[in-house]
């Protein structure tokens, strides 16, 4: 079942700290509570917070970028509608799970996914240490959402952390199968197998809009499916260093 609808704010809110949270533990439909303390990261809650004051709120594709790239699992509580969705989202299993089909949602629906709420997920992973399945919740694999919301999601700009002076190339061996790729992206895809390439040189050379470039470096970045060059300028040598002094 969807959970209420929760206003709107001005900023996403971010818990740090959840002291007596609850989680799952054998049947699905039991919850039983338990003291289990969670914790966002001082790392972790300082990438966040970079996010938290944007106009109109937080977007949901940065976070999820921070929640891969500190593997840590977080709820993310979504609007959709009228409701509100959580989407816990285990990055080290590469799985996640929400009571809605996120990945069967039309690309506009999509699109208007809000992000109001985060907080540390006290769910248990889905799978204990032996490699045993530890709860009998449907997860589904991350990896492909990750891919439609970049995208389909309401951000269509560089995620920061690729954005720049930077020059793209797609890392070998990347795993691409089970992604819902779509056969005008795959010239692209292809191009970049070759010599690094910067977005104004890949925005002339497809036939893609430069904003649908844009997302698929996002949706690549996601998949950890990019090799980065970062272009640094030397700034020029004030001429009274190099004077002769007398």
């Amino acid at each position: 079942m969807d959970n209420p609808t929760v206003p709107f704010s001005d900023t996403t809110q971010f818990r740090p700290t959840d002291v007596a949270s609850t989680i799952f533990d054998g049947e699905a439909d039991e919850l039983q509570p338990s003291t289990y303390t969670t914790t966002l990261s001082p790392s972790l809650l300082s990438d966040l917070k970079r996010f938290a004051d944007e106009p109109g709120g937080t977007e949901l594709l940065p976070v999820l970028a921070a929640c891969v790239r500190h593997a840590r699992p977080l709820a993310l509580h979504l609007q959709h509608g009228r409701n509100v969705l959580r989407l816990s989202v285990f990055p080290r299993d590469q799985l996640f799970h929400c009571p809605e089909n996120l990945c069967a949602l039309p690309s506009f629906e999509l699109a208007r996914l809000r992000l109001v709420h985060v907080e540390p997920e006290a769910l248990l992973a889905p799978f204990a240490p032996d490699g045993s399945r530890s709860s009998s919740l449907n997860f589904g694999a991350l990896a492909p959402l990750l891919w439609l919301l970049a995208l389909n999601g309401a951000r269509s700009e560089l995620l920061p952390e690729i954005a720049g002076t930077v020059r793209y190339r797609l890392a070998p061996g990347v795993a691409t199968r089970g992604l819902p790729i779509e056969k005008c992206d795959m010239p692209l895809l292809q191009h970049l197998q070759g010599s690094p390439a910067s977005l104004e040189e890949l925005s002339s050379w497809t036939v893609l809009q430069p904003s649908r470039v844009r997302r698929l470096l996002n949706a690549l970045y996601l998949q950890s499916g990019l090799i980065i060059s970062r272009a640094f300028t030397v700034p020029p040598r004030d001429p009274a260093i190099d004077r002769p002094r007398h």
